[in-house]
């Protein structure tokens, strides 16, 4: 149990780590 919530924490913050990093690349690019 203990690891299946770690794993779901783990995918949940590489989400979030993928969705800021192209907002970060994408305002980069328009701001060019």
């Amino acid at each position: 149990m203990r690891g299946a919530a770690c794993t779901a924490l783990l995918a949940l913050l590489l989400d979030g780590l993928v969705i800021l990093a192209s907002r970060l690349w994408l305002e980069r690019g328009l701001a060019r």
